[in-house]
């Protein structure tokens, strides 16, 4: 039963849905059909080595695939583009590069055209050039021109690796030439200072033997100490005779010996003064071939950038290869490595026939939906029992055929018959009984789905059920506008909410009992509009307590709670059902007061179905 209610609700959009996935697919058949094929030829290489890298280090992993992956993408740029359509004599315009270049649309039938991407093979130093085109000759011939022109590289990369040997050869050399100049300077600079000391020791006029930077000579020392010796044997012999043959030789030995001390220290003092000019012979030499080994390396380096510079632009690579190296700089480099070259492709890639299937199947299936979705938003009105449960997620409580109360006679005998009620009703008052029976008291409210209509009949059958049943009930009526429930049950309003609202009395003085006492009204007297402002300054809410303690169960009949939200009050927690007319609902506004419902906690029990057609009176 519920399946084909579900069915007979929604079958409608079924169909359209069905219709627009037919039609899709017939279309993509004709599609695929009409459509261009297109092949794919594929070459990959290998970056082997990087000879333009000099400051990364060989440990430095990162660093080294994120240059390759760099040197890969590179490849692809409009000098490569180029050297292709001149290699292959092509006007311009005949291919274009992923990510520099718009996608060729290819036609059937023109000229053969090609969109190349050059794309880098996942966790390796590999690349991959793929170009699609509609003639598969022709895609694998623009894949293998440009694997040849990738031979560019090898030249360049071999000419710029020889630069860096001799450039390595050449900074050894200038360093061990730096380390030996540092070492001459710093003699030539303590030599500058010797003499610089010497020469100022000897404007003092004092002996030369006697500087103490010649006290470590040993010649100079032994001389010293004869010339101590003789001294001392020249005062004995002079002391004790006045002429003599010996007093005249240790005489003559005393002159020798002061004059080549003499000459000792006069020869060290030119020794230290040539040993500082030939240091500083040195030194300025070595400083020459200095400026000449950094000039060489200056050198070494600019063109060693200039051709690191030239990677990625193949004009100025292709210009690098013609000139003669300089100094026999000619290396062997095997940057990149063809690992397969390109062959033309057996089948194409484009298109697939599966895929356009699909692609008009889902496209067509959801421009159903969208109609069926449109038609279904157009026509938003209440048409099964089955259309609450799903789309709102509450019961259908009930599913009455008339507005019209049929205990309008049992009312006015007030003799009580449960088998002349209607099937809806008996079941609701059964709901409201066992819950009475799972609780001290029940507050239950009532809503209809618009201000149009109204739910006081129902509520007044309700009451009068329960009020028969032995359980004490009191309805509230708060149609201040148009009140209809005391006239319903036949119950006078003496005192209504109207003077209740402007007193301060309690609102239990102010409830209309019926004459067996179980049944009760609480109403205004007369419609007055004026009440809607006086129920903001006395609201209701905090009454339910108190009423609650001496009723079983409290009918609370409220008009829309869209259109009079503000004086609607009901006890948080507690139940609502809301009654709909069939057709005349919709259920945008219905889902609204579910909404509107649950703001202030109030459970949704659920909608009571009215003016239903009796082919629903059954489900």
């Amino acid at each position: 039963m519920a399946f084909r209610e579900v069915l007979r609700i929604y079958f409608s959009s079924f169909l359209i849905a069905l219709l627009g996935f037919v039609g899709g697919v017939i279309l993509a058949w004709f599609a695929y059909l009409s459509a261009t094929r297109v092949y794919e030829a594929t070459g990959t290489f290998l970056v082997d080595e990087l000879p333009f890298i000099q400051t990364v280090k060989q440990t430095d992993s990162e660093t080294d695939r994120q240059l390759v992956q760099t040197l890969i993408l590179s490849i692809a740029n409009r000098d490569m583009r180029v050297a292709i359509e001149k290699r292959l004599d092509l006007p311009s315009g005949r291919i274009a590069f992923a990510g520099l270049d718009r996608a060729l649309t290819f036609k059937g039938g023109g000229q053969p055209e090609a969109n190349v991407q050059v794309s880098l093979v996942k966790n390796s130093r590999m690349g991959a050039i793929s170009a699609d085109s509609q003639s598969p000759e022709f895609a694998a011939k623009v894949v293998n021109s440009m694997l040849d022109e990738l031979g560019l590289y090898n030249i360049v990369g071999g000419r710029l690796k020889a630069i860096q040997t001799s450039a390595g050869f050449s900074k050894a050399q200038a360093d061990s030439m730096l380390q030996q100049f540092a070492d001459v300077s710093a003699q030539r600079i303590k030599l500058e200072r010797e003499v610089a000391e010497m020469e100022n020791y000897l404007r003092q006029n004092l002996p030369l033997y006697a500087y103490p930077a010649f006290a470590q000579d040993s010649t100079l020392n032994n001389l010293k100490t004869q010339l101590i010796l003789v001294e001392s044997e020249y005062k004995y012999l002079a002391s004790t005779s006045t002429r003599g043959q010996r007093l005249e030789g240790k005489e003559a030995e005393l002159r020798t010996l002061r004059s080549q001390l003499n000459s000792q220290a006069a020869n060290l003092a030119n020794a230290l003064r040539a040993e500082y000019a030939i240091r500083f012979t040195q030194e300025q030499d070595l400083q020459a071939n200095k400026l000449k080994a950094a000039q060489k390396l200056d050198s070494f380096s600019q063109e060693s950038t200039r051709l690191a510079q030239s990677f990625g632009d193949p004009s100025l690579m292709r210009k690098l290869a013609a000139e003669n190296p300089t100094d026999g700089n000619v290396g062997i480099a095997n940057m990149v490595v063809v690992v397969n070259k390109a062959s033309p492709p057996p089948r194409p890639i484009r298109p697939q026939l599966l895929l356009y299937l699909l692609f008009g199947g889902a496209l067509g299936g959801m421009l159903g939906l969208g109609l069926a979705a449109l038609i279904a938003l157009l026509d938003n009105s209440l048409k099964s029992v089955r259309q609450i449960e799903i789309q709102l997620g509450v019961p259908c409580l009930a599913v009455l055929s008339k507005p019209d109360s049929t205990l309008a006679s049992i009312r006015k005998q007030g003799v009580l018959n449960f088998s002349d009620s209607p099937a809806g009703i008996g079941f609701l008052r059964s709901h409201l009984l066992s819950k009475i029976g799972r609780s001290s008291s029940v507050v239950v409210g009532f809503t209809p789905s618009s201000a149009q209509q109204r739910s006081s009949v129902l509520v007044a059958d309700l009451a009068f059920l329960t009020s028969q049943s032995d359980k004490r009930t009191l309805v509230v009526d708060l149609h201040v506008e148009s009140p209809l429930i005391a006239k319903i049950l036949g119950i006078k309003v003496n005192e209504g909410l109207e003077r209740w609202l402007r007193s301060e009395d309690p609102l239990e003085n102010y409830i209309n009992y019926s004459e067996d006492k179980n049944l009760a009204v609480l109403s205004v007297t007369r419609a007055d509009k004026n009440l809607l402002d006086d129920f903001a300054q006395r609201p209701l809410d905090e009454e339910w307590g108190a009423l609650a303690s001496r009723w079983d169960i409290i009918l609370i009949d409220m008009p829309n709670i869209l259109s009079y939200w503000n004086y609607c009050s009901l006890p948080a927690g507690s139940p609502m059902i809301v009654t709909a007319d069939f057709q005349k609902t919709k259920m945008n506004i219905l889902s609204q007061i579910c909404a509107h419902a649950r703001g202030p906690e109030w459970q949704i029990e659920g909608v009571v179905l009215t003016n239903a057609p009796a082919s629903l009176l059954s489900i």
